[in-house]
């Protein structure tokens, strides 16, 4: 009898955890498992590889949203739940209540900086899970140091990235007059947007002002719906046009098609403060793009200093200034060193066998 699998994500639109959860439908199809899907937000465009029985869970509120995606969760016989997320952890676990009829599987995709009363209800709330996935080395270090108990549960399965979707282009090579860089990242206080726009700015008052910034961020608060700005994208805006950087600083709206994207790209950039393992990199290795990042988390696992980019401390405006300078101050034979470098890095990281073979075992 086949497994019968839901995967519960809050959209498909947006960043990395939507495209590694298309990418573990894709697996799962292929190893004949049935895939039922259920998100909370009604614009999502489906994307065309996914092979799922489709549910949207459209709610006036998240609360009225939580208690009907547990209502189906409950009405519905699944083998396995997969969440991907805080807010789809937080379903998952409580639909085990009053009894648990279902093996589950939550995820941890970022790196958790503090203990607070949240994470402590977090941690407490994953005895009912089955197994706790982190997709980082860092948040999984963070597990077994602070909550021994969950050890047995916990496992570390690192992003799947498609390295024949992401790939070089043929002429990679750079126009030494202008660098573009790309940051794939939300408008959101952990991505450090402020930090790399002062950069930019501190950059073209010393005299490097060959580098073009292109931000691809969610905009708006609710999807594709224009209902309201982000914050963080609002005083974004509003620095760049107070520090005079509206032609070397430009914000977008997160992108659609990230490969072409990258590829338009010289060098890929992200100042976050924190992470977990950040896809936006990955997908840049392989592409065979140069990458200068914050020196965080697991970011030093896909970037060597010096040799596939350089890094940088995301709280010290001069250290990713200096990062910037130390890229500018290379030859056009050094830049593509560390284009052939990232790829080859990239062809060794990443399986994707590795990646669904992974959740397929802790699944059957």
């Amino acid at each position: 009898m086949n497994k019968k699998v839901l995967c519960l994500i809050p959209s498909f639109s947006g960043g990395g955890a939507e495209r590694q959860m298309i990418e573990l439908i894709g697996c799962l199809n292929e190893n004949d498992i049935d895939v039922t899907v259920i998100t909370n937000s009604s614009d999502n465009a489906y994307p065309n590889e996914i092979r799922a029985t489709k549910y949207v869970v459209d709610a006036v509120n998240k609360y009225v949203g939580l208690l009907k995606t547990y209502v189906l969760i409950r009405r519905l016989d699944f083998d396995s739940v997969v969440a991907f997320g805080d807010r789809s952890n937080l379903t998952a676990v409580l639909s085990t209540f009053p009894f648990k009829c279902f093996q589950l599987i939550v995820s941890e995709r970022n790196f958790t900086l503090k203990i607070g009363w949240k994470e402590r209800m977090r941690f407490f709330l994953f005895k009912r899970a089955d197994f706790i996935v982190a997709n980082s080395n860092s948040q999984t270090n963070f597990i077994l140091n602070n909550y021994p108990a969950l050890r047995s549960k916990v496992y570390t399965i690192h992003n799947y990235t498609d390295i024949v979707r992401f790939k070089p282009e043929r002429n990679t090579d750079q126009n030494l007059e202008l660098i573009k860089v790309g940051v794939f990242a939300r408008y959101a206080p952990q991505k450090n947007i402020s930090t790399l726009i002062k950069a930019a700015a501190i950059l073209k008052e010393t005299g490097n002002n060959v580098f073009r910034f292109h931000w691809f961020g969610k905009m708006y608060l609710e999807d594709e719906k224009a209902l309201a700005l982000s914050p963080i994208y609002e005083n974004a805006a509003k620095l760049v046009l107070n520090l005079g950087l509206e032609k070397e600083f430009k914000l977008h709206s997160f992108s659609k098609t990230p490969e072409r994207d990258i590829h338009d790209m010289d060098v890929i950039s992200l100042p976050s403060f924190h992470e977990g393992f950040s896809n936006s990199l990955s997908e840049a290795l392989a592409c065979g793009k140069p990458i200068i990042a914050s020196d965080v988390s697991d970011n030093p696992f896909i970037v060597e200093d010096s040799i596939q980019g350089f890094l940088f401390d995301p709280y010290n405006v001069y250290s990713v200034v200096d990062a910037f300078k130390r890229y500018n101050d290379l030859s056009i034979e050094e830049r593509r060193a560390m284009s052939i470098s990232a790829r080859e890095k990239a062809e060794k990281l990443f399986s994707k066998d590795a990646f669904g073979d992974k959740y397929i075992r802790l699944i059957k």
